[in-house]
Formats: C-alpha cells, sequence, structure tokens
C-alpha cells in the first residue's frame, strides 16, 4: 500500500540522516516525529547490524 512505501522511505531516509550525522562528528541525540530519542550512540550502527569500535566511539563523544 502508498502507506507502507512512505513509511520505509522515511526510514530509508532516517538512515541517511544519522549515518550523515555520524559522518559529521554530531553527538546529538536524534528525534524522530513524535520528538523522542530514537537513536543514539552504538544504537545508530545496530539500525543495519554494523559495530561500532571503541575509538570510533570515543571520537564521536567530542565536540
Amino acid at each position: 500500500s502508498p502507506v507502507s512505501v512512505l513509511e520505509h522511505s522515511r526510514v530509508v531516509l532516517l538512515q541517511e540522516f544519522l549515518r550523515a550525522a555520524e559522518d559529521n562528528g554530531l553527538g546529538w541525540h536524534c528525534y524522530d516525529s513524535s520528538s523522542q530519542p530514537i537513536r543514539r550512540g552504538t544504537d545508530v550502527e545496530s539500525i543495519d547490524g554494523g559495530q561500532r569500535t571503541d575509538e570510533k566511539e570515543e571520537q564521536s563523544d567530542h565536540f
């Protein structure tokens, strides 16, 4: 249905946003449309089953 397609697109865009935020070294909480924290730190990588190293996790906490 169109609803599921739109929802899928939103999730994909969210993943891309989180990935871009990671690449830019941003350490903020990311929020969905209901303004609830959804992913932060290691949880970001768990979306696609990736693993984050301790070194990278340490770096992402610096501004």
